[in-house]
């Protein structure tokens, strides 16, 4: 749940324009889905591996916007 959380701090710092802080929550989210190894939870990892896709997206998506 921590996890997805995070996802909602990178996509919000990513949408005011800190990059770094929106990286550090999804290097965060990233960690938090990794050490998750109870198969009960499987569905939510995999909705995190989408999310991190979007998270990624969006610093680039706002990277081409600012130029």
């Amino acid at each position: 749940m921590e996890a997805l959380i995070e996802y909602g701090h990178a996509l919000g710092r990513a949408h005011t324009g800190d990059l770094d802080g929106a990286r550090k929550a999804i290097a965060r989210m990233r960690q938090l889905r990794d050490a998750t190894k109870d198969p009960k939870f499987d569905y939510f990892k995999n909705h995190l591996e989408v999310a991190d896709a979007g998270g990624v997206g969006l610093g680039g998506v706002r990277r081409r916007q600012e130029r």
